[in-house]
């Protein structure tokens, strides 16, 4: 079977039209077994916070002896970008062996373009910021920003490896298990240090029961060190590999018009931060 399609966008934005085209071969060698190749190209259109922002905020260095130094830094829209290209390849398997139903891919994603939210100029000892004061050749030692804006950046590769499995354990309870590995991102035409990188490992699995009037579930997620860059000056960093569990229970009325439950997230109360300007998640119960 081949499956070939496309789209045409119009965003004002842009000033202009953008074809999409996409195709999928699959190829079943038995009922319950199919293999898929794809290709297909999208695009995503500055917004209107990559266009248009215009805003400014404090920034703070310790000075030590001198104290605490406060000064401006902007942050400014960018019409003149680009669309965000991407190229996707992917090969794929699904197939139902008994009560397990069986799947993975590879993939290799191109994006081109890509919008950055990126430093674009700074102060130095010959422009330095608003009422410095020390001697303008400190500022030699120090990296304050002045400027920041979003750009289209060259190209990057993405490449990774999808798998899962669901089982039918009874007629009562089913399990499922998944699996991702995404490699490090290989950028062109600029620093690896410009990118958020994605966590290398996840792995999810869980368990769901149902019988008669009465449910429940139970899940557990692992999710890899992740490094985030697209913040504040300061809040850059990477977020420590983590370990979810949630669960739940709860059942149904006798005439089925009702439902009560109890679930839980996090249930081990680990402090999680799945973002390194985000909150710290606990346990959560309702």
């Amino acid at each position: 079977r081949w499956i070939v399609g496309a789209r045409v966008d119009r965003f004002d934005v842009l000033k202009k039209s953008v074809f999409s085209p996409r195709t999928a071969f699959l190829v079943k060698p038995r009922p319950n077994h199919t293999l898929r190749f794809s290709f297909n190209r999208a695009f995503r259109a500055p917004s209107m916070v990559n266009t248009f922002l215009d805003t400014s905020f404090v920034n703070r260095l310790d000075l030590g002896p001198a104290g605490t130094f406060s000064f401006p830094t902007t942050a400014v829209g960018n019409d003149q970008l680009r669309e965000e290209r991407l190229t996707a390849y992917e090969a794929g398997y699904i197939g139902k062996l008994g009560r397990t139903t069986l799947g993975g891919a590879v993939y290799l994603n191109r994006t081109r373009n890509m919008i950055q939210f990126t430093e674009i100029d700074r102060y130095t000892s010959t422009s330095p910021p608003p009422g410095w004061p020390l001697p303008p050749a400190f500022l030699g030692g120090h990296e304050l920003p002045a400027r920041f804006s979003y750009l289209n950046f060259d190209s990057i590769t993405d490449r990774g490896l999808e798998l899962s499995a669901d089982v039918r354990v009874t007629s009562a309870a089913s399990a499922f298990a998944n699996y991702s590995w995404q490699a490090r991102p290989m950028p062109v035409g600029f620093d690896i240090s410009e990118l958020n990188l994605p966590p290398t490992h996840r792995i999810n699995a869980g368990v769901r029961v149902s019988r008669g009037r009465y449910f429940g579930h139970v899940s557990g997620s692992l999710v890899d060190s992740e490094f985030w860059q697209d913040v504040l000056p300061g809040y850059q960093g990477a977020t420590p590999a983590y370990t979810l569990v949630d669960g739940g229970f709860g059942m149904h009325s006798t005439d089925g018009k009702m439902t009560v439950a109890v679930r839980g997230k996090n249930l081990l109360n680990r402090p999680i931060q799945q973002h390194i300007f985000g909150d710290i998640i606990r346990r959560t119960v309702t």
